[in-house]
Formats: C-alpha cells, structure tokens, sequence
C-alpha cells in the first residue's frame, strides 16, 4: 500500500509540477509523510521502537492535515506513556475538531482492550474519559463509557453510572457491561436500577 500511495503522489505531482512547482513541493512533502506515518499505524510491519513511534507521533498531531493528525493520535494512543494522557484529553475539550474527538475515544478504547496496559495507564486515561462521557458526540460517549469499564479503576465507576440514562442506547449498553465488570454492591444496584 506504501507503493501504491508513491505511485498516486508521483502521478500528482508530475502533472502539478510544470504548471505550480511550490504546489508540487508541498504535494510531495505532505505524501512523504502521510506513507512514513502510516507505516507507524502497524508497528510490527516497522523496526522502529515504541519511543522512537511515540515522537513521531507527537509531531504528526501537530500538522494541520487531519488526517496526519488522526493517524498520529492512533499510533499515540497504542504507544502512550502516562503522560500523555493530558494532551489526549486536550482533544476531548468540546470545541476540539470531532474527527480528533472521535479518534481519541477509540484509540484510547482500541488501547484498553489490547493486551493488558499497565496500571499507571489506565489510571491516566481515566480523565480523559471522563472529559468523554460529556461529548455532545454519541460515538465518543460510548466509547467513553466502554473505555472507562476497561479501566477497571474505582475511580471510573461515578463517570459511568451518570450515563445510565443516557439518550443513546449503546452508551447505556455500554454502562450495564462496564457496571458488570465493576460488579459489587454499588454496581449491581445501579444495574438493577437501569431495568
């Protein structure tokens, strides 16, 4: 796919280049980039280390190209460290661009289901996910409310019991499979409270 994505740009910026060079330069530059990062999405089909995936995908966030950004928040969210869980949340802020919002949501999510991240992880993710059970956005509130159950944190438990009447029918879904994974006396009463 990287080659098939050369290709495309070549054939671009061949045809741009006579008529704006500066245009082609970018086309090339922005095409560079986006098949270098997408080669980070899969890091077993790369030799790079998780750092070394982290810091690129630091810098992708900060491109303007959405989709660079997108793909640089879903390498970050598979190889954070627990302090970067401040600038994911930053994109959970509501005047954040909802693709970014949307990208976080399931990238954290993606990141709790796989494997078993250590706890000062899952700890950190905690606030973002609580800034995500707030979104205007469906899709992130229940990936919110899915991540948040992933954690398995105590302090995930309030978050998801508050969305138990939720409008959206796959975020209260959601609360009752979090809420059974909590289990305990708290839990089972706001369960039994849902029916």
């Amino acid at each position: 796919s990287d080659s098939l994505m050369t290709n495309f740009l070549g054939k671009i910026v061949g045809s741009v280049k006579a008529a704006n060079p500066d245009l082609a330069r970018k086309i090339e530059s922005a095409g560079e980039l986006a098949v270098r990062v997408g080669s980070l999405i899969d890091g077993e089909k790369t030799d790079l280390s998780a750092d070394r995936r982290r810091n690129i995908a630091l810098q992708e966030i900060k491109q303007s190209a959405l989709p660079l950004r997108q793909r640089g928040l879903m390498v970050l969210t598979a190889v954070m460290k627990p302090e970067d869980a401040k600038l994911l949340g930053s994109f959970m802020d509501p005047a954040a661009d909802s693709d970014l919002r949307k990208t976080v949501a399931s990238g954290v999510c993606t990141r709790l289901t796989e494997g078993e991240p250590a706890k000062e992880i899952r700890s950190s993710l905690v606030p973002v996910l609580q800034k995500a059970v707030l979104d205007s956005n469906d899709f992130v509130r229940q990936n919110a409310v899915k991540g948040l159950g992933l954690t398995g944190m105590p302090e995930a438990m309030a978050p998801v019991m508050a969305c138990a009447k939720d409008n959206d029918e796959y975020v209260r879904l959601n609360v009752a499979e979090a809420l059974a994974k909590f289990g305990g006396e708290r839990a089972i009463a706001a369960l039994v409270q849902m029916l």
